[in-house]
């Protein structure tokens, strides 16, 4: 396959997987937690890792390998899963502080993959139609896995979905190994996608 297949190819399920824990940790706090108190400061929470991650981009190095970095991510995030995967179906009760850790911890993981994923598109991505392609898709598919999960979680346990979110990071990390990355070129996408997000912070901060 070439660049562009192995890429999507790893986005493409580990974007599955994602989805799939996505409707899991709904169901799992509904049933486990029962408080819409707690939910809120899940989500709250989880909202303002997202926003400090995506800062702490902005001082990152641009000396890096963003190939090595979201394979580590991948793997990290597979298995701080499975971990909490094991903990799930080995504990008929849960306390909510395991799940708001686990959720929180999730959010930071994937906050910053997500970023480093995007930054690799321009590396794999020949023109504008396949960038197109690859975001299309993209919400198919999470649109697509999040109806059809709401569906089989009905007949299924919801730690099946945590299982599955694992292997799916797992799959995509050994798959973006295969990725021939210029190292040059990515840095310099890393490089003005900071710089960009340095301006609209300038922006916000000069703004009167």
């Amino acid at each position: 396959m070439n660049n562009y297949n192995v890429y999507y190819t790893s986005r493409l399920i580990s974007n599955i997987g994602d989805s799939l824990q996505e409707v899991a940790i709904i169901i799992i706090i509904a049933s486990y937690i029962n408080s819409v108190e707690i939910t809120g400061i899940i989500v709250g929470m989880t909202a303002i890792i997202k926003i400090l991650c995506s800062i702490s981009v902005l001082t990152t190095s641009n000396k890096m390998n963003v190939k090595f970095i979201l394979i580590f991510l991948n793997i990290l995030y597979g298995v701080t899963t499975l971990f909490f995967y094991l903990y799930f179906i080995n504990n008929d009760k849960i306390t909510f502080w395991i799940v708001i850790i686990y959720e929180l911890f999730c959010s930071f993981i994937y906050t910053f993959y997500k970023i480093y994923q995007e930054v690799l598109v321009k590396e794999v991505c020949l023109n504008n139609k396949e960038i197109a392609k690859l975001f299309t898709l993209d919400n198919i598919i999470n649109v697509a896995i999040i109806f059809l999960g709401s569906t089989i979680i009905l007949y299924v346990n919801s730690s099946l979905f945590l299982l599955l979110n694992a292997i799916s990071f797992f799959v995509s990390a050994s798959l973006i190994k295969f990725l021939k990355i210029n190292k040059k070129k990515t840095i310099e996408s890393l490089y003005t996608e900071k710089k960009n997000l340095g301006k609209i912070f300038d922006r916000i901060k000069n703004f009167k």
